[in-house]
């Protein structure tokens, strides 16, 4: 009997029902948002799960934060509160992850000095809604306080972290399975179900110990449950990585030119002669064996290499006659009547000093690369450029003469699951080329190189990575770092390059179809449980 039946039968005026929906208050919007320590709670656990990721990997921190934040969400009396909670708890956590983006406006302080709260706050503010739906997803379909919470949570997180790679342009940085990064091992089921089935798995794991605490009869099989999985899932990975050493391919002498430019010299047209000079000397480098295949970085020539045959010919100077340099550039596109097109580009030269191959990135980067509805904002004054970027037709795999078949990534290109290779074309190697110069020696270049390497994983490829101040790296098929160039270091690196995986992976055949099925059946199990 509820507590508003009682008071009638004992002759006091009933109580009356307040709907939960109904519109608030100024006063009651505010304290829906939670007490002042329930709020800096749900931030705290949001930024633990950041803790937990990489750089800091400090990953039994989820498995603390996530039962945290189910114990927080309990006290939510209606949607709006539980809505909140997931909002303060998704502000906390982007607003650690993605803080090094305002980095890249203190490269021209005078220009962008007043953006930088924006920029602090505005990622957190933009992806903490995401949150928020996902906690209010989960209170509807776990009203109760049961073991069937922390797998409603589980999956409406990683529903949300799907959706945020795929809304918009997409922006799936640094989704949950990336907690393993320091554990190798737990990494490789990436190869079954990718990136984000791991988190799926990961999130069913990290709630476990709220389920396990709840005064349910199946508590021990939870437990049981949650230590065989993940004995299972790191004995499996580990024994993969036993039965498949690394092999690498006898044809290539690599070398990977990390020149350490810094973004305002980059800025500096009158440094342009120098850049390209300071990359022509770093690659002539003696070595025992001249290299064959040599990489320089996104945008590292800052002109139109294809309309510059000097350039080209000072290049093909460096090279044997089995020789390929594969460069970031600029390229342009002269249209009839119309202004050029201008696309962020890779070229590959060959010793004749020809372009034999070319790709255009074509996921760009709103507001640095392109102005989104420029002609209708009017946004000019925050742009990077007058000019925007156009996009190119996606992704390729480019084929040259005795040497590996390549699927290049220009700069984040690299950090969408399944969209980083040609599906009728499997390539031999992932080719990163990226600028991290915008960014320092903070989080991000962290992140960012260990989400590429969480590609080579999923596609059983090996990942070459250049990036102009770092962190440059080759990555084999399984995720082994087998020669890297730290953050910040100017130099060279000379390296072998990895064989791909001799059978596709499941997650290069079947994408995230798996893990959508199983996010799919979650969800069918929980909306039919909660019809009984």
């Amino acid at each position: 009997m509820n507590a508003q039946g009682s008071s009638a039968e004992n002759g006091a005026p009933p109580v009356p029902e307040q709907d939960p929906d109904a519109p608030l208050s100024m006063e009651q919007r505010i304290l829906s948002f939670g007490k002042g320590w329930e709020r800096s709670l749900a931030i705290l656990s949001g930024i633990l799960v950041a803790l937990a990721l990489p750089p800091f990997s400090i990953f039994p921190l989820a498995f603390l934060a996530f039962p945290a934040f189910l114990v927080l969400l309990d006290r939510a009396q209606n949607r709006r509160q539980a809505f909140s909670i997931g909002f303060w708890f998704g502000f906390g956590h982007f607003l650690l992850l993605l803080h090094w983006i305002v980095l890249a406006l203190l490269t021209d302080v005078d220009k962008y000095a007043w953006l930088t709260p924006l920029a602090l706050l505005g990622p957190a503010l933009g992806l903490a809604p995401i949150s928020g739906l996902s906690t209010l997803a989960t209170f509807v379909l776990a009203p109760c306080r049961t073991p069937r919470r922390a797998l409603a949570l589980a999956a409406t997180w990683s529903a949300g972290e799907w959706l945020r790679g795929h809304l918009f342009t997409g922006f799936p940085w640094m989704p949950i399975g990336h907690v393993w990064d320091p554990v190798l091992s737990m990494l490789q089921s990436a190869s079954l179900w990718g990136v984000y089935g791991l988190g799926l798995i990961t999130l069913l794991l990290a709630t476990s110990p709220y389920a396990i605490l709840q005064p349910c009869p199946r508590r021990k099989t939870i437990k049981y449950i949650a230590i065989t999985s993940i004995l299972l899932l790191a004995g499996w990975g580990h024994i993969r990585l036993i039965t498949h050493p690394t092999q690498f391919d006898p044809r290539i002498r690599l070398r990977i030119v990390q020149p350490g430019i810094s973004q305002h010299d980059k800025a500096d047209m009158t440094k342009t002669a120098d850049i390209f000079r300071q990359h022509l000397t770093l690659s002539a480098q003696s070595s025992a064996a001249p290299p064959n295949l040599v990489l320089w970085p996104e945008t590292a020539v800052i002109f139109p290499l294809a309309e510059d045959e000097v350039a080209r010919q000072m290049i093909a100077s460096l090279l044997p006659d089995d020789g390929l340099l594969i460069t970031g550039t600029l390229r342009r596109q002269p249209q009839e009547n119309a202004a050029s097109l201008y696309f962020n580009s890779l070229a590959a030269i060959n010793r004749q000093g020809l372009v034999v191959a070319s790709y255009d990135k074509f996921h760009l980067v709103p507001f640095g690369e392109y102005m989104p509805a420029r002609e209708i904002l009017k946004l000019d004054a925050i742009a990077a450029s007058n000019i925007d970027f156009s996009e190119g037709p996606g992704p390729r795999t480019l084929h040259f003469p005795d040497m590996p078949s390549a699927s290049p990534l220009i700069c984040f290109e690299a950090i969408f699951p399944g969209n980083v290779t040609s599906p009728e074309d499997r390539p031999d190697v992932l080719l990163a080329l990226t600028n991290d110069g915008w960014f320092g020696h903070s989080s991000g270049p962290y992140q960012h190189f260990a989400m590429a390497r969480m590609r080579s994983i999923e596609e059983g490829i090996p990942l070459l990575r250049a990036a102009n101040t770092g962190i440059s790296g080759v990555v084999d098929p399984l995720g082994r770092i087998t020669a890297h160039l730290d953050l910040g270091k100017t130099g060279v690196l000379d390296a072998k390059l990895p064989k791909p995986m001799v059978a596709e992976p499941p997650y290069a055949r079947f994408g995230n179809t798996p893990f959508l099925a199983l996010l799919l059946g979650i969800f069918f199990y929980m909306v039919v449980k909660q019809r009984r």
